[in-house]
């Protein structure tokens, strides 16, 4: 109880001063002081706190002098008046130093230089002291600086740290039966919960706050939890409430002399009145927090007002001010690191570009905020569920406006990379993919990482110089300059300038190079000129083989379809779909595809429609059998063969193989009847990764690979390579053995993990043995030749993608590079692949092949065919087929569900729709 606690202490003053006890005015000065500070009264605590350094005891008694100062400190602090803070810190940490016999006082002032760095956003520092003043300090300093430590985290974004170190500071407090220690922590511990956005338990802990500050009297916790309170009732669109808390919050900011405090509270109100349509209020109070924050120096402070600036000139169409704002907070967020505001100036910068129709760069800025969302999530992956579902609230309308974006711009790779971030629960048991133990981030195209880097360089280096610079302003506005460091501050402020200026010069340069990378909606000239040489080319591969060329405009989707008989010249036909239209219905496929629950029939047939429906007379009238789809933009990620008539799928109908233009593959050459096979697999997990354990890869080579006449089971002739037995060494020995054409390995079977990140060769890789990553910058560079090869089968996730970066250049995957080097034809998958199924599929595959003498493509689809109706004969994995998938669906209507019959349980595209043959099908 500090009132009553202050008026004994006013009274034995009193009594010192009238019995002129020498030493004893000291004490009570300071007692006073201490009382002040927690009544909330910093300025009166702080005069008293001096009084009580100039008395004569703190002259005779070096341990009442650090006590003094450390006073001063906590209410130079209190008020905002950092150097001063800091400078007496110093010296109490000097003179405990110089006793040598007091840790507490050490650990105390070590303590309190942490919590000065830290309101100065100097995170590295604060962490520092904070960690040398827990190794010293008694229980009630431990306590103080856990309290600390817990707020240094909720700044940095790491809540389950915050959480921790709160919870023990909260646990010392009550062996202390410490109230005023209690509210403290309470209200802190608010403050991370509503961060989590778990606004019940903030609410309790700050009302438990705001109690013990009103038994104990301290009008500065009160006041901080007014402001909580208010805020909360604002993130609940109860505005009314939340202005009157603020109000009041404020008024006692003010009569404690706490303008860090006041300033919170002028920018919370100013966001209040934002909320509720009063732009000229907001700006108002906004203006009136920021100037308060500069003056203190308070760049944590700024950011925050500076980004809720750039929301408000962004509503009111304002774009140019807006990117200003954003712009500065992202520069002063490199400086500080806390990535709530970040996120949030890099999401801002997205929607503005978004809104000045460049959807480049507001693809470029919202990736940016996306990373930053996931760095957090795996901070909180500890997190019951249900805080981790709370923290994601606020934050999914980012993800799915980016994965709009992609999606829009044919980016559909990228677009599903996206939207599988926000559903974290919704993971395949048996998958052949990453265990997702860690928050993924999304990929950057060769163009945006290009930026990325050189604009990171020229943000690190001004968050620098203007951090320099605003340390060197506060120091002379606190205490002045010698005249060195006057010409240094002169020095730093033309460096900032020119520091500034090339910032701006090249966001616009950004702008600029963006735009002319956009995409050109032109067909090549070459591509058309070849059709009609290319029909002797569909004759010659017999009757029926017909190419179909898919190419996306803005508003319409082009067909050529070129057929054998050259009495039918090329056809043109179209879509009247547009370019975004068409990629939300492809995005809507996938969705299907990639979830076995759910009915991928009305997608399907929607497609089907606009695709197949079109050609279906030219197709009719060239007895077509073989579909050689030449795929443009976002079409590359659709499984054709997934397509619905209505009555049938696509692959019922046709044998469907992707032609490529990245490949000069001789079609009309034949493949080696006596196929030998090398197979090459991983079946351990890469941790480290987050590669998840393969089982059913041993049995999937076992079954394949015959080795040796004695061999009971197998298909080919040929040998195998498992987990450690695989290296990168001994692919290149294979595929560049010098051999005789009956001796030579026709087929190499890849079965591993395999991690496509477009835009980056060097991050894009095959697992090999030994946690061996082989990257596709590897395989470019390194002895890798595929040309003797008939068949390279990569039974791995994503082999099949490659994508567009922001540029529009083709950035290919491994089904491409291997074809460029060589390789007749590939089989790969579009989509991360059930392990046990794919087992199955492969087997079926080659046992097709050489029990019928058929083509690749026909063996393709007689085992998609068999997968379709149950028809999975001489398999020797039968007791694969009851594993099934443990996943979250969304299907929220009984029509959207998917139910396999018990004969047919890979009968959903999942399972069979991602194989596809690029090259030479025959």
């Amino acid at each position: 109880h500090f009132a009553a606690a202050q008026a004994y202490w006013q009274q034995a003053l009193e009594l010192a001063y009238s019995h002129k006890l020498a030493g004893e005015t000291g004490k009570f000065l300071l007692d006073l002081a201490k009382t002040h500070e927690k009544l909330g009264q910093y300025q009166q605590a702080s005069s008293l706190a001096w009084k009580a350094l100039r008395d004569e005891r703190s002259q005779m008694d070096s341990a009442f002098k650090s006590q003094a100062l450390l006073a001063i400190g906590l209410t130079a602090r209190r008020i905002g008046e950092y150097q001063e803070a800091e400078t007496a810190y110093t010296q109490a940490l000097e003179i405990s130093r110089d006793r040598g016999d007091n840790n507490t006082l050490k650990a105390e002032a070590l303590c309190g230089l942490g919590a000065t760095r830290q309101a100065l956003s100097d995170y590295s520092a604060a962490l520092d002291y904070y960690k040398r003043s827990l190794a010293l300090g008694n229980a009630l300093t431990k306590a103080k600086c856990l309290n600390n430590l817990g707020g240094l985290y909720r700044l940095t974004g790491e809540y389950q740290k915050a959480i921790q170190h709160h919870r023990q500071s909260l646990a010392l407090r009550k062996q202390q039966h410490d109230l005023n220690g209690q509210s403290k922590v309470l209200g802190n511990l608010c403050l991370v919960y509503q961060q989590l956005r778990d606004f019940r338990q903030a609410e309790t802990y700050c009302r438990q706050s705001l109690a013990f500050a009103r038994e104990t009297g301290d009008l500065g916790r009160q006041a901080n939890n007014l402001n909580n309170l208010a805020a909360i009732a604002e993130a609940q669109r109860d505005f009314r409430k939340a202005l009157s808390f603020y109000r009041e919050s404020l008024s006692l900011k003010r009569k404690s002399g706490d303008r860090a405090g006041e300033a919170r509270s002028l920018n919370n109100i100013g966001r209040l009145y934002q909320h509720r349509g009063n732009s000229k209020k907001a700006l108002k109070y906004y203006g009136l927090s920021l100037d308060i924050k500069r003056k203190l120096g308070d760049l944590s402070g700024q950011s925050a007002s500076l980004q809720n600036l750039g929301i408000l000139q962004m509503k009111l169409g304002n774009y140019d001010k807006a990117l200003q704002h954003f712009e500065e907070t992202v520069v002063l967020q490199q400086q500080i690191g806390q990535p709530e505001i970040l996120w949030r100036s890099y999401d801002g910068l997205s929607r503005v570009y978004e809104k000045l129709n460049r959807p480049d760069l507001a693809i470029y800025y919202g990736k940016q905020a996306v990373n930053v969302i996931q760095t957090l999530r795996t901070r909180i992956l500890r997190l019951e569920a249900r805080l981790r579902r709370s923290f994601l609230e606020d934050k999914i309308q980012v993800y799915k406006r980016v994965a709009t974006l992609l999606g829009d711009e044919g980016r559909l790779w990228e677009a599903q990379q996206i939207l599988a971030m926000v559903k974290e629960e919704e993971y395949f048991e048996f998958v052949r993919g990453q265990d997702k133990s860690q928050a993924e981030t999304v990929s950057f195209s060769v163009g945006e990482n290009d930026w990325k880097t050189s604009y990171d360089q020229i943000v690190d280096k001004l968050a620098s110089i203007h951090g320099k610079y605003s340390a060197m302003k506060r120091k002379r506005r606190q205490s002045g300059l010698s005249a060195d460091e006057e010409q240094q501050l002169k020095n730093l402020k033309q460096q900032l300038g020119e520091l500034k200026l090339a910032h701006h010069e090249f966001i616009l340069e950004l702008q600029t190079e963006f735009a002319a990378g956009q995409r050109l909606d032109e067909f090549r000239g070459d591509n058309l000129r070849r059709l009609e040489k290319f029909q002797r080319t569909l004759k010659n591969l017999g009757e029926g083989t017909v190419l179909v060329h898919y190419f996306v405009t803005e508003n319409q989707l082009k067909i050529i379809v070129s057929g054998s008989r050259s009495s039918v010249p090329p056809v043109w036909k179209h879509s009247n779909i547009s370019r975004k239209d068409l990629n939300r219905k492809i995005i809507s496929l996938r969705n299907s595809l990639l979830n076995p629950h759910k009915n991928p029939l009305p997608a399907a047939q929607a497609l089907y429609g606009e695709l197949v429906a079109p050609i279906e007379d030219i197709l009719e009238t060239l007895d077509a059998k073989i579909l050689m789809v030449y795929l443009d933009d976002a079409v590359r990620y659709l499984p054709l063969a997934a397509l619905h008539d209505g009555k049938r799928y696509l692959a019922e109908q046709y044998g469907i193989a992707v032609y490529t233009a990245a490949a000069d593959v001789d079609l009309m050459e034949r493949p080696s009847q006596q196929w030998r096979i090398a197979g090459l697999g991983v079946s351990k997990p890469f941790i480290s990764a987050g590669f998840s354990p393969l089982p059913a890869v041993s049995e999937e080579l076992d079954a394949i690979v015959k080795e040796g006449t004695e061999d009971p089971r197998g298909i080919l002739p040929g040998i195998s390579y498992m987990d450690s037995a695989f290296t990168p060494q001994r692919l290149e020995d294979i595929l560049s053995e010098d051999c005789l054409e009956d001796d030579c390995y026709r087929v190499v079977h890849l079965a591993t993990h395999y991690l496509f990140k477009p835009g980056s060769w060097s991050d894009s890789f095959l697992l090999a043995g030994n946690d061996t990553l082989l990257t596709l910058e590897d395989l470019q560079r390194g002895d890798y030749y595929f040309g003797n090869l008939d068949l390279l089968t990569l039974s791995a996730c994503e082999t099949a993608l490659w994508s567009d970066d922001s540029r529009g250049r083709e950035i290919e995957g491994l089904g491409t590079l291997a074809q460029n080097k060589g390789a007749r034809a590939v089989m790969a998958t579009l989509w991360e692949v059930a392990d046990c199924s794919t087992a199955i599929f492969m087997e079926q595959f080659y046992r097709n092949r050489l029990k019928y003498s058929s083509t690749k493509l026909e063996a393709l689809r007689q085992t998609q065919l068999a997968f379709i109706h149950g028809q999975l004969s001489d398999t020797s994995l039968p007791e694969c087929t009851s594993r099934g998938v443990s996943m979250v669906t969304d299907t929220d209507e009984p029509e959207d569900l998917y139910t396999p019959s018990a004969s047919a349980p890979f009968s959903h595209p999942y399972y069979w729709a991602p194989f596809i043959l690029m090259g030479n099908w025959r």
